[in-house]
């Protein structure tokens, strides 16, 4: 796969709900979660980064960055391209 793809929808998380593990995401805040569909068709739920919240649009073009999580996690996220 290619690693491209453009925002389909998104929300902002800017507040924890309730003491569940969520609070593990408090640093974070705020913070984006996507829906990206990917150049060769697939669509995936994910967190853009790497830009304001408040400049994601749908339609924007993004590309995979790959973050690690724990020793040997790696989450795919999503960059505006260019």
């Amino acid at each position: 796969m290619s690693g491209k793809g453009e925002i389909y929808s998104f929300t902002v998380i800017r507040q924890v709900v309730g003491r569940a593990a969520s609070k593990a995401f408090e640093p974070d805040i705020p913070y984006v979660i996507a829906w990206v569909d990917l150049e060769e068709g697939p669509r995936m739920i994910t967190n853009i980064v790497g830009c304001p919240v408040q400049d994601v649009t749908i339609g924007m073009k993004v590309s995979v960055v790959f973050e690690q999580a724990a020793a040997e996690i790696w989450m795919p996220k999503f960059k505006p391209l260019g």
